[in-house]
């Protein structure tokens, strides 16, 4: 589960850094 979770992470957070920042 642990594993599943952090894969998940990365790519949300390759998906954020492809995707335009509106903060």
């Amino acid at each position: 589960m642990a594993k599943q979770d952090q894969q998940t992470s990365s790519k949300t957070l390759m998906r954020v850094d492809e995707l335009p920042l509106i903060t």
